[in-house]
């Protein structure tokens, strides 16, 4: 896991509009029914509630630059809507979902809330607004992507720990599913198709 979680951070991390640099991955447009149709086909029942795409390209550049473009990942939030400072990325996402009960005992980065990342960059297809309220015990962003399901067993993780914090009855999460494909209601430029590698 570790060795395929680095090299997917190698190849999609890098800028490719500073760097004019194709990455190898293969972006598609992707939509509303094609992502569910995805879901579907890996039995990942969902609920469209939970569901989120980037907002529109720019955010999508954002998360490229910032090597954010990484499958499995996850985001943490504790009952109060702060970012857990401490970075979870692989297999240490998969420990601090089975111990979500503890999330509140982790420091904490008081400049970044749910709420920030949630107005920032994420979309909504189906609700067109985030569904949740204060009462939940933490909140997590889950990272998936079509364009990378080639890689065996990376989507497959982030939709595992999608199901298992649904499970959980001891805590109560609010989770959002991040899809991190280009989307074809954004309005792209021929210059970032180009760079993208989208026709």
């Amino acid at each position: 896991m570790k060795k395929l979680f680095f090299a997917l951070t190698f190849v999609l991390s890098i800028s490719v509009f500073a760097q004019k640099k194709k990455p190898s991955a293969k972006f598609e447009w992707e939509n509303n029914a094609s992502l569910q149709t995805f879901l579907e086909a890996h039995d990942v029942e969902i609920n469209v509630k939970d569901l989120a795409t980037l907002d529109y390209i720019n955010s999508w550049i954002y998360f490229n630059n910032n090597e954010l473009i990484q499958v499995p990942n996850a985001l943490f939030f504790n009952r109060d809507g702060y970012r857990i400072s401490k970075g979870f990325v692989g297999e240490k996402c998969s420990t601090a979902i089975k111990d979500m009960e503890n999330i509140d005992t982790y420091k904490v980065n008081k400049e970044e809330s749910i709420n920030d990342w949630v107005s920032k960059y994420l979309d909504f297809p189906f609700t067109k607004e985030p569904v949740f309220d204060a009462s939940y015990d933490a909140f997590v962003i889950i990272f998936y992507c079509k364009c990378l399901d080639t890689y065996k067993g990376v989507n497959e993780t982030a939709f595992n720990w999608y199901k298992s914090l649904k499970s959980n009855d001891k805590v109560k999460v609010k989770v959002f599913l991040l899809n991190l494909d280009i989307q074809d209601t954004w309005d792209v430029n021929d210059e970032q198709k180009k760079a993208i590698g989208l026709k």
